[in-house]
């Protein structure tokens, strides 16, 4: 085995192009996303991250592989040459130093002696060579998530953008029936149903048969179309919270908003959620506090109003850093604008700022955001 590379003398590697026919034999993983649960030696040495959600993995379908490991990021090239084979090209990685307690510098040393792989009972089991060792990892949208929870059944989830552009007029929505693998649906005007299979977070939908009446409104009959064409195309998703999406490889097709009743019930505190994320390589200090404000913009003049603050203590974590803001629904009007606004302040300096808006709640907009924001350029 090669020796631990330091963290800091880690460096930008040219990532290794393979040949995408290797991939495309393989589509069990590309499309796919995970968290660490832990790694296991030969020796019997069990080691358990502190947080899952800061050892993630993600195949493309495209052979590309996209990793964080703890408080670094890198992305490299994965490729399977038969069944259960799996080989990972170098990363190119950030530099950060991670703290004391870190997997990071053990998962980096392992990261090219992976060589096969299993999916059992919905985890995923990376071994490495000559029984080095095996990592296990958990679907990155399983209910255990700590930055991703929630479930696809048992809910329904209403239609609230097709490839980006909000819907604001029609009824869509889908089921899922874990027990019989059936999925149902209302695309407008129409009803669909059909069989679905998930393995991690790969979804396919298949044999999908529905109801020919024709739609009088033609934007409505647009959203259909397209609502049932991409459930053709989908091959993974992602749960945010109480937000759906499904994907054709790293196209974004449809986002769904879990719409049952217990949801929407009124004795429960209405919220808004999200992650706070940069893509600058800095680390946080343990004094920094992440400020996030939820504000009504629907006023003349470019004034805005406060509904809801929430403040964070980061308290020595690093982004992405999530966040679950309540606020007083009964504040909210359905034709205002509502938007989030993050500020992350180090003492009475403040480091960054969210430049662009990110509405929620009304017009079709959804109650999960996550905000990138950019750093604050001191003046001289």
């Amino acid at each position: 085995m090669k020796s631990p590379i330091p963290a800091m003398l880690l460096t930008v590697f040219a990532a290794v192009m393979i040949s995408p026919l290797l991939v495309v034999a393989q589509t069990e993983l590309g499309g796919t996303s995970w968290q660490l649960v832990k790694f296991q030696s030969s020796d019997d040495t069990t080691l358990t991250p502190d947080d899952k959600s800061k050892y993630t993995v993600t195949f493309g379908t495209d052979g590309r592989v996209r990793a964080r490991v703890d408080c670094n990021r890198g992305m490299g090239s994965w490729s399977s040459t038969g069944p259960n084979q799996l080989r990972l090209g170098r990363m190119a990685m950030t530099r950060a130093m991670c703290p004391p307690g870190s997997l990071h510098d053990r998962i980096v040393r392992d990261w090219s002696s992976v060589r096969s792989y299993v999916i059992k009972d919905g985890h995923l089991f990376l071994s490495l060579m000559a029984d080095g060792g095996i990592y296990e990892y958990e679907p990155l949208g399983s209910s255990t998530s700590p930055t991703m929870p929630g479930t696809l059944f048992g809910k329904r989830w209403k239609l609230t953008e097709v490839a980006g552009s909000a819907v604001k007029t029609s009824p869509a929505y889908i089921e899922f029936d874990r027990a019989a693998n059936r999925f149902s649906g209302n695309g407008g005007c129409n009803q669909i149903a059909g069989n679905f299979h998930v393995n991690g977070t790969s979804i396919r939908f298949s044999e999908a048969v529905s109801t020919k009446r024709a739609c009088i409104d033609r934007e409505i009959q647009q959203i259909e179309t397209d609502f049932f064409a991409a459930l053709e195309e989908a091959s993974r998703f992602q749960l945010q919270i109480n937000v759906l999406k499904l994907y054709a490889g790293e196209s974004e097709l449809l986002t769904f908003q879990d719409d049952s009743p217990e949801t929407n019930d009124p004795s429960q505190p209405a919220r808004v959620t999200g992650t706070v994320s940069y893509r600058q390589r800095i680390s946080l200090k343990p004094r920094a506090v992440i400020e996030v404000k939820l504000l009504d913009v629907s006023r003349a003049g470019g004034r805005s109003v406060t509904i809801a603050e929430q403040r964070i203590d980061a308290e020595g974590r690093q982004v992405p850093i999530g966040f679950d803001l309540p606020y007083d629904a009964s504040r909210i009007n359905p034709r205002g604008r509502y938007s989030i606004r993050v500020r992350i302040l180090e003492g009475n300096r403040l480091r960054f700022t969210s430049a662009n808006a990110y509405p929620v709640i009304t017009r079709g907009n959804p109650n999960t955001v996550n905000v990138m924001v950019v750093p604050v350029l001191r003046r001289s």
